[in-house]
C-alpha cells in the first residue's frame, strides 16, 4: 500500500520503516513551541481509518486516528502515551501491515472536532 508521510508540513511520498521510526524519534529532540507533528496517510483507508497522526509535547505522544462511517460521519480517537516504544509500534503495525490500533480503550474526541 502507498502512503505519504507529513512531517510538520512537508510531505514525504518514498519513505521507508527506518525513516519513519527516526522520524517519531527525532520528535523527542523539538523545542517546546516548535512545530512537532507527523501525520501516516494511507492511499486507501484501512480498517475505515483515512489517517494516523502524533504530535509530542511535554513528553507525551497525542496519537489520533479518524475512522469514516459509510454515511461520511466519523469519530476521531486520541490516545496518549509518553512512551516512544509504544507510538513506534502502533505506526510501524499501521505501515508494514496495515494494522489499525485497538481502539476500544482509546478516548473519542468527536465533540471536540
Amino acid at each position: 500500500m502507498k502512503y505519504s508521510l507529513d512531517i510538520n508540513g512537508r510531505v514525504y511520498e518514498n519513505f521507508t520503516e527506518e525513516y519513519l521510526r527516526s522520524s517519531l524519534v527525532a520528535m523527542l529532540d523539538t523545542e517546546p513551541g516548535e512545530d512537532n507533528f507527523l501525520i501516516l496517510d494511507p492511499a486507501e483507508p484501512i480498517q475505515n481509518s483515512i489517517y494516523i497522526q502524533t504530535w509530542y509535547e511535554n513528553g507525551v505522544f497525542d496519537i489520533e486516528t479518524r475512522i469514516v462511517h459509510a454515511d461520511d460521519s466519523y469519530t476521531h480517537y486520541l490516545y496518549k502515551t509518553s512512551s516512544l516504544e509504544e507510538a513506534t509500534k502502533l505506526f510501524t503495525e499501521y505501515y508494514l501491515y496495515q494494522k489499525l490500533p485497538n481502539i476500544t480503550e482509546w478516548q473519542d474526541v468527536t465533540d471536540t472536532m
